[in-house]
């Protein structure tokens, strides 16, 4: 096989009555295992699916295993698990500091890989950056906060899911201590961007302009203001709220 340009990776054989049989070699004539990385984009694409319906299921590595041991030509569980780790390797997500559960990314490394997608297309100018925060009540008992940003270059997609990307989710009442101890670092690497005004992606220095974006209580809560009802309660303007009929001032 070398003659002729080839190596020998392995050998399935079907018996007659239809059980196949698949053996792996290596150099030296002994079995070896393969790497995820080294398998075909179709076998890649397979192995995939195979744990996005794992993980849809909740079936565990455990009992995936078991089923490979019984039923011929599924892959083998350690491809499944270096599958896993190579996408879990795509994103790094840590835990937001303070008592309440959350999860977090690192923004500025987020909103890199979403530029590096606009450079590729060709669009070096400046971008036009919206962060929005909104809290969520999921139940009688579960709230969540979540914060995300979008280019405003994106246009109609801004208004989907698809032009916006979670940077940050906290499960806890919207208010304004969960914010500023959860949400510090996120807040940190944004304001340091702001006071820059600029981000550096493969060498491109790539202009900002940040927008702030929610409902009015989020709104206020960020500002560090008091609810929609107090004395001064306009985010424009530090007009009483007993002389607001006065539009001349």
């Amino acid at each position: 096989m070398e003659s002729f340009g080839f190596k020998l990776d392995s050998i399935k054989i079907e018996d007659l009555d239809g059980k196949v049989t698949e053996m792996n070699y290596c150099e030296n004539g002994c079995s070896s295992k393969t790497n995820f990385q080294q398998l075909p984009e179709n076998d890649k694409t397979t192995i995939r699916a195979l744990l996005y319906i794992m993980d849809k299921c909740c079936v565990g590595d455990t009992a995936y295993h078991e089923m490979s041991m019984l039923v011929d030509g599924l892959p083998r569980s350690y491809l499944i698990k270096q599958c896993r780790n190579t996408l879990n390797s795509i994103s790094h997500i840590t835990r937001t500091p303070g008592k309440h559960p959350g999860a977090q990314m690192s923004f500025k490394e987020e909103l890199r890989e979403q530029i590096r997608k606009k450079i590729q297309l060709g669009d070096v100018g400046k971008q036009k950056i919206r962060i929005a925060g909104d809290g969520a009540k999921m139940s009688r008992i579960a709230n969540f906060i979540v914060l995300s940003f979008a280019l405003l270059s994106d246009e109609e997609k801004v208004m989907s899911w698809k032009g916006n990307h979670i940077v940050g989710i906290v499960s806890g009442s919207e208010d304004y201590d969960v914010l500023k101890v959860s949400c510090r670092e996120i807040f940190a690497e944004i304001n340091d961007l702001v006071e820059h005004g600029e981000i550096e992606v493969d060498g491109h220095q790539i202009p900002l302009e940040f927008y702030l974006s929610g409902d009015y209580k989020f709104l206020l809560l960020v500002l560090g203001m008091n609810n929609a009802i107090s004395d001064y309660a306009c985010i424009y303007c530090l007009v009483h709220k007993n002389e607001r009929w006065d539009t001349s001032k």
